[in-house]
C-alpha cells in the first residue's frame, strides 16, 4: 500500500493503530496502571513518530519505537498517574508523525482513580529471584469510608503465585489489610507479568 498526500491524509496514520481509546476503569490510588497502544506500519514508506504529548498530567506517554519500516510494530506506552491524581480523569494523547507525511493521531484515555482505597506499594516486583528460591512481597491495602467495607477474596490466574490476605485494622471507617504474595520455589525461569483480582 502506498500513501497519497492529500488534505484528508490524517486518516492514514490512524489506520495503523489497533485501537485509539482505552478505559482503565476504576483503579485504586497508587495502583500501577499502564497500557500500550499498539500500532503497525502497513505502508511501503518508513514511518517516524516525532513526539507524543498528553492533555493532562494524569497520564505520562512515551514512544516505544519511533521509526518503523514496513510491517514493523511499535507502541505508545501510557502510565496512568494514580499516585498523584484522584477522581474521574480523561486525557488525550497526541501522537505526532513527521514521516513520510505529517499527521497527528488522537488517543483517548479515561479512568477513575479512587482516593478511598490505597495500595502501598502499587505493584509487586520480585526483580531477580534465583530459580528454585521462594520470594515474598507485601502490599498494604488501606480503605477510608464505610465501616462495613471488606475484601472478600483475592486471586491470581498465575499458579506460581500464592496469595494470603489478612485484615490488620478496622476502626472509625478505616480498614487495613496486609496482602502477602509468595512466588513458589518451583517457578520456571523467565519473566512473567500477572494481575491479581
Amino acid at each position: 500500500m502506498f500513501l497519497v498526500s492529500s488534505a484528508s491524509a490524517q486518516d492514514w496514520a490512524k489506520k495503523m493503530f489497533a485501537e485509539t481509546n482505552h478505559d482503565f476503569g476504576t483503579v485504586a490510588r497508587g495502583a500501577k496502571s499502564e497500557f500500550v497502544f499498539e500500532f503497525q506500519n502497513i505502508y511501503k514508506e518508513t514511518v517516524h513518530v516525532a513526539s507524543v504529548r498528553a492533555s493532562c498530567g494524569c497520564v505520562t506517554p512515551s514512544i516505544q519505537t519511533d521509526t518503523l519500516e514496513t510491517w514493523e510494530k511499535g507502541g505508545i506506552h501510557v502510565k496512568f498517574n494514580t499516585a498523584t491524581f484522584v477522581g474521574n480523569r480523561n486525557a488525550t494523547i497526541t501522537v505526532v508523525i513527521d514521516r513520510p507525511y505529517y499527521a497527528e493521531v488522537q488517543l483517548g484515555i479515561k479512568g477513575l482513580i479512587r482516593s478511598d482505597i490505597v495500595f502501598n506499594p502499587g505493584t509487586v516486583n520480585f526483580s531477580n529471584v534465583e530459580q528454585g528460591n521462594e520470594a515474598t512481597q507485601t502490599v498494604h491495602v488501606n480503605y477510608a469510608g464505610r465501616s462495613d467495607w471488606k475484601i472478600v477474596d483475592v486471586r491470581s490466574a498465575n499458579t506460581n503465585l500464592m496469595v494470603e490476605l489478612n485484615e490488620v485494622e478496622r476502626f472509625s471507617g478505616r480498614v487495613g489489610y496486609k496482602l502477602k504474595v509468595n512466588l513458589k520455589p518451583g517457578t520456571p525461569a523467565g519473566f512473567f507479568n500477572s494481575e491479581m483480582i
